[in-house]
């Protein structure tokens, strides 16, 4: 993407430049600050100053507002990627089709609450690439801007728990510490598989003989 995207790693702040043609610095932009301590969004005005300020939040990611053109009719469809923030800035919202309007998009993220001015367009055209894997869980391409923002991963499974309890460890080892335990039936997502066992959530592994997945 080439929109700017504020992220940090560890106590590193990093700020992609993005790239804008002439025209582009001409339209409305907007920026999507996430201010994960405080776990509220918010989609404001672009200002410099704000996007780069560490206290600003933990992410922030600059695009455009949807303006809607004097063209945007059926000529105008193309895939779309709208963001929008609602529920007193608790709920982050995420629109994608592979075909619609710009208005076709902005109207969807007003049926679902969101205010116009709650809402980004965050890509448009054909680099719009999104889709779905799982039934109800998104992604994005994983080497695009995104999933970085948003912390999308692609699921590559769900398993049931088939023993009485399992033990969930910090690692894909039985010498890894103990840090949870997961009774019959409980169901989890599946992120990746190494040596028999299987990650369930961030540092959080299984072994995949414990588990049946579908």
């Amino acid at each position: 993407l080439s929109m700017a995207l504020k992220y940090t790693v560890g106590t590193t702040t990093i700020i992609t430049s993005g790239s804008r043609s002439v025209p582009d610095m001409a339209e409305e932009r907007r920026m999507l600050i996430v201010d994960n301590k405080n776990g509220k969004a918010s989609i404001l005005p672009f200002d410099q100053k704000t996007f780069v300020d560490d206290r600003a939040g933990d992410l922030a990611f600059e695009a455009f507002s949807p303006v809607v053109a004097k063209s945007d009719n059926v000529s105008a469809m193309a895939a779309r990627l709208f963001l929008g923030v609602s529920n007193d800035n608790k709920e982050l919202i995420v629109y994608c089709s592979n075909q619609a309007t710009i208005k076709e998009a902005s109207d969807a993220l007003l049926a679902a609450g969101v205010a116009v001015d709650n809402q980004l367009q965050a890509d448009g055209g054909g680099s719009a690439a999104c889709g779905y894997n799982l039934p109800g869980q998104f992604f994005v391409e994983p080497n695009r801007t995104l999933p970085a923002l948003m912390g999308a991963v692609t699921v590559i499974g769900r398993g049931i728990v088939n023993s009485e309890t399992i033990n969930v460890r910090d690692g894909a080892s039985t010498k890894n510490k103990l840090i949870a335990k997961l009774d019959r039936n409980a169901q989890v997502f599946v992120f990746e598989e190494k040596n028999g066992w299987v990650r369930i959530g961030d540092n959080a592994w299984v072994l995949k003989s414990l588990l049946k997945i579908k």
